[in-house]
């Protein structure tokens, strides 16, 4: 959330409550304007009186925020007595009394913050940033397919046929910005809540539907619209649980495993111990700490626990072409995901696991030119709509609980890795400055002058731009601390760049280590304000003892296929 974001929902804070800059309510909004919307029920044909002694139009604007704030209640929790007539009501009122379409499911545009025009913050829609108009309009929603409200019973087409009346919907109201405030999350950034995040939700998965319809005819084309289809009800059932405050329904967006659940382990990983490439030993893909004295080394082929202090090998076992996540913080077991595939393996009993052990189980991944999140512990698969283009940096962080995915242009940030909910957006950070280099053996280059900064920048790009060294944490501080392709970031501030070669890197659970492998070497370095090399040491046994399994794995193959 960058600066100007922040600075306009808070504008449309003030502006609902009195310009004393309260955001009141729960989590998601939905109760926000309680202490706002008592008053006397309204006559919907025709404009609310002002108050007795008063003609200014303040009074009635207020009268109409009212009537508006309590269609909108009545439109996600219904009256218990004859809650359909209070749903259609409710949304013939809303619609008439809408601004604009919402198109869009993104809430802001560039890296500068501002409100995208077709989204749920637009300024044509619900007007200028911090107009008061902003409290008071109303937007909507047009499906292309109906909906059926959770709160209803599910129609059937007998039904409709004999009452005359189809209970689906296909016009959702949007509340106005300053009802969906910011919310402080762990690490001090204000970012939109779930109330935004399930709009944005329902929006993605109409577009979605829209697209397969379009699609053409074919029995492919009709399983993915019915799919699309079902995709849009879970989105609206998890909109309209966010505002009646009952649990939302589980995501089926992304299946995957055999089983078909979004988000189940995958079991024995298929060709385990399918090596890279024969010859010269492979660079490192991923690492962990595991305790406070040993790190999981993961390679194209294997994975293989060595010493810090001296590069020791402790154990190694076949992991073909997996990413590590997280370790278990006992040391227990280890996640790591394939293309959006999750995996989980016991480190003490040396097998893989069919069912999630007790830890989070996260990852990114990109299917059909969407990008999701998977969690194998809340059995979801959300979308990231914030994402819009190829993946270049996506990591999970040390206890498996968040994940940090963006695309080529920056887009995206740091989500939970259960509900999807962005924690961190990294656009409004600038880091394209001068900063020291941190040498391998301990010593510090000094940042040079703008000027000479400036003409380095191609040969930094050459020497830097194909690390695959990203990595972050939120740090038991409270701050974040991201290694983002060499160059180390404490809470956007970068600090130093990192001179020697790394192809993957992480940080302990604390924020206290930062763990860089590649070259041939580990090097363990203090993410402080001044950061410094804690120790370093060689890879050449893990690397051996890689290769030696990965060529293993090449000799079970021939065999089999000599069999055949």
């Amino acid at each position: 959330m960058t600066l100007e974001t922040s600075r306009a929902y808070h504008a449309d804070a003030r502006t609902l409550n009195g310009n004393h800059g309260r955001a009141e309510g729960p989590l998601g909004g939905g109760g926000c304007l309680r202490r706002h919307e008592r008053g006397e029920s309204a006559d919907l044909t025709r404009e609310p009186r002002p108050e007795r002694g008063l003609t200014s139009g303040r009074p009635r604007r207020h009268a109409h925020r009212r009537v508006m704030n309590k269609e909108f209640d009545s439109y996600f929790r219904p009256p218990g007595a004859r809650p359909e007539r209070a749903v259609l009501s409710a949304s013939r009122a809303l619609r008439a009394a809408s601004s604009g379409e919402v198109t869009s499911p993104l809430l802001t545009e560039g890296n500068d913050g501002r409100p995208c025009p077709e989204g749920a913050l637009s300024e044509e829609v619900f007007g200028a940033v911090g107009d008061p108009a902003r409290a008071t309009r109303y937007g909507h929603v047009a499906l292309v397919e109906p909906v059926s409200h959770p709160s209803l019973a599910r129609p059937t087409a007998s039904a409709v046929g004999t009452s005359g009346c189809d209970l689906r919907l296909d016009c959702v109201p949007v509340p106005p910005p300053a009802r969906r405030p910011l919310v402080r999350m762990p690490g001090g950034a204000w970012m939109p809540g779930l109330d935004n995040v399930r709009y944005q939700d329902l929006i993605a998965a109409d577009l979605r539907l829209r697209a397969a319809l379009d699609a053409g005819d074919g029995a492919l084309a009709e399983v993915r619209v019915r799919a699309r289809r079902g995709a849009l009800q879970v989105a609206f059932d998890a909109l309209c649980a966010q505002y009646a405050g009952g649990a939302p329904p589980r995501a089926t967006r992304f299946p995957r495993s055999a089983d078909g659940r979004p988000g189940a382990l995958a079991g024995r990983p298929e060709g385990e111990g399918l090596p890279g490439r024969a010859g010269a030993p492979e660079e490192p893909t991923g690492c962990a700490f595991l305790g406070d004295d040993a790190a999981v080394i993961v390679f194209p082929a294997a994975a293989v626990v060595v010493s810090l202090v001296d590069g020791a090998v402790r154990a190694s076992f076949p992991a073909p072409l997996l990413q590590l996540l997280s370790v278990r913080e006992d040391g227990r077991a280890a996640a790591f995901a394939s293309d959006g595939d999750l995996y989980a393996r016991d480190l003490h009993a040396d097998v893989w696991l069919d069912e999630a052990p007790q830890m989070p189980i996260a990852a990114a991944a990109s299917r059909a030119g969407e990008t999701y999140l998977t969690s194998a512990a809340a059995g979801t698969a959300v979308a990231l709509v914030e994402v819009l283009g190829p993946l270049s940096r996506w990591s999970t962080s040390p206890d498996g609980r968040l994940c940090w995915a963006e695309d080529t242009s920056g887009r995206g940030g740091v989500y939970d890795a259960e509900t999807g909910l962005r924690w961190l957006d990294r656009a409004g950070w600038d880091l394209d400055r001068p900063v020291p280099e941190l040498l391998a053996d301990g010593g510090v280059v000094e940042a040079p002058d703008a000027r000479r900064w400036w003409a380095g920048a191609r040969q930094r790009q050459r020497r830097h731009g194909r690390r695959t060294d990203s990595t972050f944490v939120l740090a038991h501080d409270g701050a974040w601390r991201f290694l983002d392709l060499g160059l180390l970031v404490l809470d956007g501030e970068p600090r130093c760049r990192l001179d020697f070669v790394g192809t993957a890197a992480a940080f302990d659970r604390a924020g206290r280590r930062l763990l860089v492998v590649g070259g041939g070497h580990l090097v363990l370095v203090e993410p402080a304000p001044s950061p410094r090399v804690l120790a370093r040491a060689s890879l050449d046994d893990a690397a051996r003892e890689a290769a030696r399994l990965a060529k293993a794995a090449r000799g079970r193959r021939a065999s089999v296929r000599s069999r055949r």
